[in-house]
């Protein structure tokens, strides 16, 4: 009868230490998987941000140099999409960009101010935005 209660004892003890491990096991996984899908969406968001910024200074440059540019513009960047609109006020010219990678959006806006002189115009920078 002794024998048997050890028999039962040690198989007891193996279940336990197991449980343990897997539980161990299944945080660590848990946590590297958490890693993981941080640093993706960290990434989709940065390149959210350059196609964002991507398509202000398209807009900006093609407002400055005189060339054709409409309200609403669509530009690819990359793998990911830039969508820029431009709002006139006045002499004032918010333009925003919403850049889109992998389903992750950034938003960026900046607001120019035109000054026309005799012959020329100049824009001055006059607001930025992350939104």
């Amino acid at each position: 009868m002794g024998k048997s209660k050890k028999g039962y004892a040690a198989i007891i003890m193996v279940l336990i230490i197991l449980t343990a491990s897997l539980a161990i096991i299944t945080g660590f996984t848990f946590l590297s998987l958490q890693g993981i899908n941080n640093g993706r969406s960290f990434a989709n968001s940065t390149q959210a941000k350059y196609a964002a910024e991507a398509g202000l200074e398209d807009a900006l440059y093609r407002k400055i140099s005189g060339k054709q540019i409409g309200t609403e513009e669509n530009l690819a960047v990359g793998e990911g999409q830039a969508n820029v609109t431009i709002v006139p006020d006045g002499n004032n010219f918010t333009i925003s960009s919403q850049g889109n990678f992998s389903g992750t959006r950034q938003n960026l806006e900046i607001t120019l101010t035109a000054s026309t002189t005799a012959s020329t115009t100049i824009y001055t920078l006059s607001g930025w935005k992350e939104k």
